[in-house]
């Protein structure tokens, strides 16, 4: 399954700008409803934006800490290799990158950036690249490659973020996904973690209701035809989508 390369806006944001001066950026969270972030400055945002860490542990396997962005002023990564992730529905949003002092425990993290293509290397870990497609998001065991006691993956042209998991982390998740360790080829977003974050409704469709006033609103299909009566299928109306 390949990985989809991730369009990031807040990467490597204004160096020049006065560190005392706060400035708002624009970031999209795609369909799938989670994005991974590296700011070059500290940033918060709006409430209706999740930021989480993940973390292994040999107690739980994997662990989320999760703040709702409006109550915290999360950490910069740009200075070491780990990443963060913003849950929130899909769509733009506005963060505020600020040099004010940080609040909340976030900035541990078990995931690592990979910013040039190339070959990441760990020593005495398991390398899983990232996922992020619709109904796929996760992380994906590379193919297994051990020069003495190093595992490396492979990175396509552009960024990518991938989790480094001993041995001991991996069996505890194995045990908790019912596979042997074996056949922990995929770890899902949505596994059995501790505070796992939710992911919102990816579609942004809701039901076409019975009673739907179809002589208020004009009706179109998704390729912007009217329609005047739907029968199946998905279609827009009043600047949202309906399935029928």
């Amino acid at each position: 399954m390949r990985t989809i390369l991730l369009s990031l806006s807040l990467l490597f944001f204004c160096s020049a700008l006065s560190a005392a001066e706060p400035q708002d950026t624009t970031i999209v969270v795609p369909e799938t409803g989670c994005l991974p972030i590296k700011a070059s400055r500290n940033f918060t945002g709006p409430a209706d934006v999740v930021v989480c860490s993940l973390f292994g542990s040999n107690s739980s396997g994997m662990s989320f800490t999760r703040f709702r962005l409006d109550t915290v002023i999360v950490a910069s990564s740009s200075n070491s290799s780990s990443g963060l992730f913003l849950v929130a529905k899909p769509g733009a949003y506005t963060l505020t990158l600020t040099d004010d002092e940080v609040t909340g425990k976030i900035f541990s993290t078990s995931v690592s950036w990979q910013q040039e293509a190339g070959q990441a290397y760990k020593k005495g870990r398991l390398l899983y690249k990232f996922v992020n497609e619709l109904g796929r998001v996760g992380f994906q065991r590379d193919e297994k490659y051990a020069a003495e006691s190093y595992q490396y993956c492979d990175m396509a042209e552009g960024e990518h973020i991938y989790l480094p998991l001993a041995e001991n982390n991996l069996n505890k998740i194995a045990e908790l996904m019912e596979v042997n360790l074996a056949e922990l080829s995929f770890i899902p977003w949505d596994g059995p973690w501790k505070n796992v974050p939710t992911l919102p409704e990816a579609s942004g469709i809701d039901e076409l209701p019975l009673d739907y006033p179809l002589n208020s609103h004009a009706i179109f299909d998704l390729q912007g035809r009217r329609i005047q009566q739907p029968t199946k299928g998905i279609f827009v109306s009043n600047g949202k989508k309906y399935i029928k």
